[in-house]
């Protein structure tokens, strides 16, 4: 038996919009416009602009624990004028995770990395079944003269092994 895709949720970071904290019940739906970061101002894309989100991945699964768990960037920003990274939470396995006062000060201790595939992704460790999660931080970046676009998407994504 294995994890299935549908068993290894994103959530929200309780604080602010995504600053960090404990895991919520806010389920983050890949495909919904803005639900991670808001969109880019005219302002942020003439003078360049970083920030940060904290969210976090949850293995829903009752009994199975996914080993040697990667988190990755699947595919990056769809503008050449933008960019994420990620990086692991500093909080470990199962615990809250630190907060920043708002979504332009980064989060310290984190090691942010454009992780662009399974191979070169962020090592996790063992993610415990039966709701065991992890905190990731995601930074984007949005360089000066940035043109402007819709629907600038990004996918991350969390590999894993079972020994079931």
């Amino acid at each position: 038996m294995a994890i299935l895709p549908e068993q290894l949720k994103f959530y929200s970071s309780s604080e602010g919009v995504g600053l960090g904290g404990s895991i919520t019940s806010n389920e983050i739906i890949s495909g919904d416009l803005n639900n991670l970061f808001d969109d880019v101002t005219s302002s942020e894309s003439t003078n360049g602009s970083t920030e940060y989100r904290c969210l976090f991945i949850q293995n829903k699964n009752a009994t199975i624990d996914l080993i040697n768990a990667v988190v990755f960037i699947e595919s990056n920003t769809t503008s050449e004028d933008t960019s994420v990274e990620i990086g692991l939470g500093t909080g470990g396995i199962s615990s809250n995770e630190q907060t920043v006062p708002n979504e332009t000060t980064a989060p310290s201790g984190v090691v942010f990395s454009t992780a662009e595939d399974a191979n070169n992704g962020i090592s996790v460790g063992t993610l415990p079944s039966d709701n065991g999660y992890v905190a990731v931080w995601i930074k984007r970046v949005v360089d000066p003269g940035a043109e402007p676009s819709t629907n600038d998407n990004f996918t991350i994504s969390i590999f894993g092994e079972t020994t079931a």
